[in-house]
């Protein structure tokens, strides 16, 4: 299973308080295979005149592998097929098995694939895909297969007689073929949302017909994955601080210090969990209505953001202050920073 925040590539335009724009940024293609993970930037991004160096490119890519996978045979109605199927541990069976003299009285098949994405509570959840090989086909034509949601998770004894029903259909893909005259294994992809995830959940897959042998295929288990994509909301920012630091609060003055410098820095540190560039995202008020509101550069996450603040034309005004942490989706609780 690949867990996938979004990824995105970014210039080091920056931010001012005077300027409300975000550095420019683009998403990154990416694509992802057995054994390999390929970033694909925009170029058009890079080609742009524009474009302030350094640019960052985050994959944000977590890879985690299945938990269980199992076979029901319905030829087989009381036999356990547990991390196996009929022909063996490298090989899923989906479909009625073409019969060729080496069926083994089988009959139809589901492939069943468990996953435990429970790591993922919490976590903002906006995309999933299940990802698979087609390594076989009786003929060189494409036939529709069925992804589903199992109304319960697998265990080692299931059967055919056993095994768990659907709890939703997910979608249906027509499976490119795989024989002599169509060589090439071939990926299949069901688009499902978020249904599942964030749970130990099971999936499985079937034929759209149960007695077409031209619909028989194999899968290859080692290749069947969870792409998902997700977000993890940044963490509320903390120690933010003052430069020069606020005076205590005189006694008459209801719990409210007076400052009266020209300027001051707000300092705070953003972190986020999964890792991400951070901006603040300043906001002032005067007199408890906010009056202006922008976004600082981008760090790395757990480091300290500042900004200089001029003070110039609010003699006797109450100024307050707070930050929001963003990362390229969301942004953070804010930090209720004060007043002065």
């Amino acid at each position: 299973m690949f867990l996938a925040p979004p990824s995105m590539m970014w210039d080091s335009s920056g931010f001012a308080p005077s300027n409300t724009a975000n550095s420019r940024a683009a998403r990154v293609g990416v694509e992802v295979t057995a054994d390999s993970v390929t970033l694909r930037p925009d170029q058009a991004f890079l080609a742009d005149r524009n474009l302030v160096y350094p640019v960052v490119i985050d994959p944000g890519l977590h890879p985690e592998e299945k938990t269980n996978w199992a076979t029901a045979l319905s030829g087989k109605p009381t036999s356990s097929y547990w991390w196996t199927s009929g022909a063996g541990s490298s090989v899923a069976q989906v479909g009625q098995c073409y019969d060729n003299g080496y069926c083994n009285d089988i009959h139809e098949a589901w492939a069943y694939f468990q996953f435990d994405s429970s790591d993922l509570g919490g976590k903002v959840l906006h995309n999933a895909t299940f990802k698979t090989v087609a390594t076989y086909s009786p003929s060189c034509n494409a036939r529709d297969h069925q992804l589903h949601l199992a109304d319960r998770q697998i265990t080692a004894g299931m059967t055919w007689d056993t095994r768990p029903a659907s709890a939703r259909h997910l979608g249906t893909v027509s499976v490119g073929a795989v024989h002599t005259n169509c060589t090439g294994h071939k990926g299949v992809e069901f688009d499902i949302d978020t249904w599942g995830i964030g749970t130990t959940s099971t999936y499985y897959m079937r034929a759209s017909s149960s007695t077409d042998q031209l619909a028989w295929r194999k899968y290859d288990p080692a290749q069947t994955k969870l792409s998902i994509d997700y977000n993890t909301i940044p963490e509320k920012p903390t120690e933010l601080s003052t430069d020069p630091p606020l005076p205590a609060a005189c006694g008459h003055c209801a719990g409210v210090p007076y400052l009266a410098d020209a300027s001051i820095r707000l300092r705070t540190r953003l972190n986020d969990a999964d890792g991400d560039l951070l901006r603040p995202q300043w906001r002032l008020a005067e007199n408890g209505a906010e009056t202006a509101a922008w976004d600082g550069p981008q760090q790395a996450s757990g480091a300290m953001h500042d900004v200089q603040i001029d003070l110039t034309g609010k003699n006797g005004k109450t100024v307050g202050w707070w930050v929001h942490g963003a990362d390229s989706r969301h942004s953070s609780t804010a930090f209720p920073a004060g007043s002065a």
